[in-house]
């Protein structure tokens, strides 16, 4: 009987102090990083009403979230996730915040395959779709790649062969209970901003795409809250959540605790501007493999060469293996034609099981 008890006052105590923190939001105060850890937490490990979460989301949504909640959320979910106890040094992360509704194929998952074929050790952290056709572990399955599930796996992946994919709810097993809510709204919520920054096998360079500048310039700041040593948070001015060879694309790198802003061109980059998205759309996670594949085969539509050629040389210069992001795409573009990172691929589909399924 007194566990009950102390359950329910627990559990109001709760509820008490998430309409409180809801309350403000709507009022549209702003929420220290405390605070927001502190929320945070208790949504993770309490109990709560499907009703409370959406408010919750849409009222931050709605008001805009500020760099010290995104570090406050992200220190809640670190500390309740699985740990990734790795020996590799320079690991990079490539990801996007999703919900550019661009219904682009999986540019950062190929970028990945890129950079790991290359040499640099990869811990790609991502989850299935949620408001698109094909999310990161979506397109890996129809890739026949099997995503980590444990810390295990994730440690062994990334020491013996240079990339690892982590399955993300299986290391956040707290944040499930928020799927269901995130999948119901007609918008992307503060998960998708946080989701990047809680890779558990700590990489120390990330490229991570924002699909507005102000969520861009939001991010970095949590990044330099949160004690990050060098990332590039990138937005294009076309809405997607990578570099665009269709428009300019603006960066904030932060290197050392210092953020530095710039824009770059896809000419500035060795690369031609295109007039559309033409070549890169797909409606499906099969749509998107199929594309990846022929893109490491060596004969996928310029574009999806030119797009992912420029990202994988964003993330070279992000993890410094490269002086500019010009000089980045080369390198990456020179991978792709020599037939190695298709080599890479088959290795990893040979490894799960499935070395016909590369073919």
């Amino acid at each position: 009987m007194i566990y009950v008890q102390l359950f329910l006052i627990h559990s109001r105590r709760m509820l008490i102090m998430i309409s409180s923190y809801l309350s403000k939001i709507a009022n549209f105060e702003h929420l220290t990083q405390t605070e927001a850890r502190n929320l945070m937490q208790e949504m993770i490990t309490s109990p709560i009403d499907e009703q409370q979460a959406a408010a919750l989301l849409a009222a931050l949504k709605l008001r805009g979230e500020t760099p010290e909640e995104l570090a406050g959320f992200v220190q809640a979910v670190k500390a309740n996730q699985k740990d990734v106890i790795h020996s590799r040094t320079g690991v990079i992360d490539t990801c996007g915040t999703g919900g550019d509704m661009k219904g682009t194929f999986n540019v950062s998952t190929a970028a990945s395959i890129v950079l790991a074929a290359y040499g640099l050790p990869v811990a790609k952290h991502g989850n299935g779709a949620v408001t698109s056709a094909s999310g990161s572990m979506d397109v890996l399955r129809a890739l026949n790649i099997n995503p980590a599930n444990t810390p295990e796996e994730a440690k062994d992946e990334l020491e013996k062969r240079h990339i690892s994919f982590l399955n993300a709810p299986s290391f956040h097993p707290g944040l499930k209970k928020f799927v269901s809510t995130r999948k119901k709204l007609p918008f992307r919520t503060v998960f998708n901003l946080i989701g990047p920054l809680c890779n558990p096998a700590e990489p120390e360079f990330q490229l991570l795409g924002a699909s507005t500048e102000k969520a861009a310039e939001t991010i970095v700041q949590a990044m330099k809250l949160l004690g990050r040593k060098r990332a590039l948070v990138v937005s294009a001015a076309d809405g997607m959540d990578e570099l665009s060879i269709t428009s300019p694309t603006r960066m904030f790198l932060l290197n050392e605790g210092e953020i530095q802003e710039s824009v770059i061109t896809p000419e500035e980059a060795g690369i031609r501007t295109a007039n559309s998205l033409h070549g890169l759309q797909v409606s499906s996670k099969e749509e998107s493999a199929e594309l990846i594949k022929k893109l490491l085969k060596g004969y996928a539509p310029q574009p999806a060469v030119d797009i992912v050629a420029l990202n994988a040389g964003a993330a070279l210069y992000c993890a410094q293996k490269a002086d500019t992001v010009a000089e980045g795409a080369e390198h990456a573009r020179a991978k792709l034609a020599s037939g190695e990172v298709y080599e890479f691929y088959r290795t990893l589909c040979a490894e799960g099981g499935n070395a016909h399924a590369a073919y």
